[in-house]
């Protein structure tokens, strides 16, 4: 309803500049308008610009609160989703209990020294926030800062968001 509203409103406003919007064509047409065509035109804008504020409050009260609670809903269980499958466990046990297990590097030292040389090896620990690389990726595609654009635009343009909703699954 509240889409239909701006819509409305936008087709009046086209009524004023003495335009009207060509369905077979799809652009917008100069028209001439007689006086009680405007008249009703002024009318109905008028309890439509009263009225908006109303439908407004309607629609962002009831069904974008239902809405993004469903969307906050969801995007909590894929988070946690993620966080369980995504999570090193087995990494950071092993990094932490055995750090030679999971080398980073392996650095190689001659000793050119003594006759014969010595070569020692030595392994270095991995690195721990390497171990969470893949969960930060996973993560950052989750919480895209378009994403976030497009929820508050379709919200002020009254679009739906089950859109949305949807793309957070794929």
């Amino acid at each position: 309803m509240y889409k239909y509203s701006l819509s409305m409103m936008s087709t009046l406003m086209r009524l004023f500049g003495g335009t009207k919007f060509n369905v077979l064509r799809k652009r917008n047409d100069a028209n001439n308008f007689s006086v009680p065509e405007l008249f009703m035109g002024v009318l109905i804008i008028t309890l439509g610009i009263f009225l908006l504020p109303t439908v407004a409050i309607f629609y962002f009260y009831a069904f974008v609160t239902i809405i993004l609670s469903v969307l906050a809903l969801q995007l909590l269980l894929i988070v946690s989703q993620t966080l369980v499958t995504d999570f090193p466990y087995f990494l950071i046990f092993f990094s932490l209990s055995r750090p030679h297990f999971l080398p980073n590097t392996i650095m190689m030292r001659v000793d050119g020294e003594s006759e014969k040389g010595s070569i020692t090896i030595e392994s270095l620990p991995v690195n721990k926030g390497s171990l969470f690389a893949k969960l930060a990726q996973e993560l950052k595609l989750l919480v895209d800062v378009q994403t976030f654009k497009k929820i508050v635009g379709s919200i002020f343009k009254g679009l739906n968001l089950f859109r949305i909703m949807q793309g957070f699954l794929q």
